[in-house]
Parts: structure tokens; C-alpha cells; sequence
């Protein structure tokens, strides 16, 4: 037989190879690409979910719950109490309905101490709280005191 036949045809064949093997690892790196892109949007997707159930569940304990000392008073903006008597802050008079005083004190104390009031609430990342009108303008009731207080999302 001739040998430059066998010659052509295992070129030919390892040519063949090499292509094949190209494909393959294009592909493959293709489909991990679009695997870690698909894991990264879940885990994200996960985190967000996460925030957003924890900030109602804070939202909802600060307008439900009148709040506790750690000595168990829920009188907590009274003057002699302080945040580190605080042991986690609610605004409500009732449930649903807040109290001036609360909220008054729940803004000084995170604006004097946002760190220490974020861990009160139990949140691990950064909060802002606002109170808007039904015109959606900050409420500055009493005068002078403006009801906002944490990061600036902005």
C-alpha cells in the first residue's frame, strides 16, 4: 500500500481531532459560563428574597409591637432610658397604631447611633427609615423633628 495514503488520512483524522476537541471545549466552557451566571442571579435572587422578608418582619415587629427594656418595661422612650437599656425597638401604642414619643425617640437614637439601633432591630445591612405623608412629603411633626433616619439609599 502506499504510504502517503496512510499518511493523508491520519492527518486528515488527527485534523479531525483537534476540531472535535475545540468544539468540545468551547462548549463546555460556554455551558459553565452559563451555569455560574444562572448560580450567581440564584444566589442573588436568594439574598434579595432574604432582605426583603426580614425588612417586613422588622417593619411589621416596629409598628405591631410597643418595644422592651431589658429589664422588661415597654416604656422605652422614657426619658432615664437610653439605648443601651433598649432591648429592641417597637413604635406602637397599640398594634398599628404609633406612638409620638416612640418614634420621635426611635429616630434620635438611630441618628446618634445607627450602628448599635441596626443591631436592636436585628438587621445584618444597613436600613433606612422614612415617614411620609398621603402626599408623600416627610413628615416634620413636631416641628422641627424630621421622620427619617438610617443610610440614605440614595
Amino acid at each position: 500500500m502506499n504510504s502517503k495514503f496512510f499518511s493523508e488520512k491520519g492527518q486528515a483524522i488527527s485534523i479531525d481531532a483537534i476540531i472535535a476537541i475545540t468544539i468540545f471545549l468551547v462548549v463546555l466552557a460556554a455551558i459553565i459560563t452559563i451555569w455560574e451566571n444562572q448560580n450567581a442571579l440564584g444566589k442573588k435572587d436568594i439574598f434579595l428574597q432574604e432582605m426583603k422578608t426580614n425588612g417586613e418582619r422588622t417593619l411589621g415587629f416596629l409598628l405591631r409591637s410597643p418595644g422592651e427594656t431589658i429589664n422588661g418595661a415597654a416604656n422605652w422612650e422614657e426619658a432615664p432610658n437610653t439605648i443601651s437599656n433598649l432591648k429592641f425597638a417597637g413604635l406602637a401604642k397599640r398594634d398599628g397604631v404609633i406612638k409620638q414619643e416612640k418614634l420621635e425617640k426611635f429616630v434620635s437614637y438611630a441618628n446618634s447611633n445607627y450602628e448599635t439601633m441596626k443591631a436592636k432591630m436585628l438587621l445584618n445591612y444597613d436600613f433606612y427609615f422614612v415617614l411620609l405623608d398621603k402626599d408623600r412629603k416627610i413628615i416634620e411633626e413636631p416641628a422641627g423633628t424630621r421622620m427619617e433616619t438610617g443610610k440614605d439609599p440614595k
